[in-house]
């Protein structure tokens, strides 16, 4: 098993908010308009497509943020530290007092910053990820994919956030599935675990089941009902 490339680790020291806005992002010679995904004092997640990975990490980026009803541009610069399949991530170099003073406004008047389910989703497959990973999505979590147990350790270690759930594929290899189990178990013990696959119906032995068929239609409520239970339901 290769080991992934090691990413900078992001830690949020302050809460986010997810306001509606636009961002405007200029790295090297590109521009690129964005929408953002969430926002704090240290830096911001913008919902966007890129091409390669490993070409953004750690590429200083000039940043103007416009707020939906606020009229101005709010310039900042930042630099990339994440990349995922929806998007990207900033770290600010410094941001202005300006910009500092619209986030703290809106953190303090408004529920968007109240806490999100976080989800991180393991998973070799990337059909199965995929869909397991935008039904999540879909109802409101925040989702950390990985392909393999070596680069879920690497991510959980970067996550700005503790999971709440940490759904783990039961599918070949079985070693690199119970490998991850006892990292979360020992590195992760709040975290609710849920294993997912292919089949209707959950394998004997598995409490939390969680199966990518949706020939019902039924898939997203599924996903509710997983949430139900890792938010302390009985």
């Amino acid at each position: 098993m290769s080991n992934p490339p090691l990413r900078r680790v992001e830690r949020r020291r302050t809460p986010r908010i997810r306001p509606k806005g636009t961002v405007v992002m200029s790295i090297d010679s590109l521009v690129y308009h964005a929408r953002i995904g969430d926002l704090g004092r240290g830096g911001m997640f913008a919902h966007c497509e890129l091409g390669s990975r490993a070409y953004w990490i750690d590429k200083s980026c000039n940043l103007e943020l416009r707020l939906d009803g606020i009229g101005s541009w709010l310039p900042v610069v930042g630099r990339v530290i994440r990349v995922e399949r929806h998007g990207i991530a900033f770290a600010f170099d410094a941001a202005p007092d300006d910009l500092l003073a619209v986030i703290d406004n809106i953190d303090a008047r408004s529920l968007a910053h109240r806490r999100v389910t976080s989800v991180v989703l393991i998973d070799y497959q990337a059909a199965r990820r995929a869909t397991l990973g935008d039904a999540f999505r879909d109802i409101g979590c925040d989702v950390v994919e990985a392909a393999t147990p070596l680069e879920a350790i690497v991510l959980l270690g970067e996550c700005h956030f503790e999971p709440d759930v940490i759904a783990i594929s039961d599918s070949h290899p079985t070693e690199g599935a119970e490998e991850i189990r006892r990292f979360v178990r020992d590195s992760h013990p709040n975290a609710k675990l849920v294993t997912i696959g292919d089949d209707a119906l959950a394998p004997d032995g598995i409490a939390h089941w969680l199966s990518s068929t949706n020939l019902q239609g039924d898939l997203a409520q599924r996903v509710r009902a997983v949430l139900f239970w890792a938010n302390g339901a009985t």
